[in-house]
């Protein structure tokens, strides 16, 4: 079975990390956390389970991200998840769950009256920060 779409609603567990690659492309590596809530008997709500997970972004939207998100800000992201493969400390092979993320949009924050989400990137990003550049494989 092949997933091809993840999309939900995060908060950034941590400031995004921009590094770039040998040929100068950006990338961000954010680390994303979900809740799932529901009622209980009471109808008060209750966290079921929190789903962790890292995201890359590339490109102009990579920059952006850093520049403009910090931990804790909520985000919409949608991406395609992918497996990460890698060897711990005694040889054992492992795999880590990651997202190649191609839309993320900031979800306004509480004290933020003046608009309703800042949606400088996602879909359809403004001219000013050109188009979304894919990933390089």
């Amino acid at each position: 079975m092949t997933i091809s779409q993840i999309a939900g609603i995060f908060r950034l567990t941590r400031d995004p990390e921009l590094r770039f690659t040998q040929s100068g492309k950006a990338v961000a590596t954010l680390g994303l956390a979900a809740s799932n809530s529901r009622k209980d008997e009471s109808g008060n709500w209750q966290k079921v389970a929190t789903l962790f997970i890292d995201a890359n972004l590339w490109g102009t939207q990579a920059e952006i991200v850093n520049n403009s998100c910090n931990k804790g800000d909520e985000l919409y992201v949608s991406g395609t998840p992918y497996t990460d493969p890698w060897q711990d400390k005694n040889g054992n092979k492992r795999s880590t769950i990651k997202l190649r993320a191609n839309v993320v949009k900031l979800i306004a924050k509480p004290q933020d009256t003046a608009q309703q989400s800042n949606d400088v990137w996602g879909s359809q990003p403004s001219q000013d920060f050109g188009s979304l550049d894919q990933p390089p494989f």
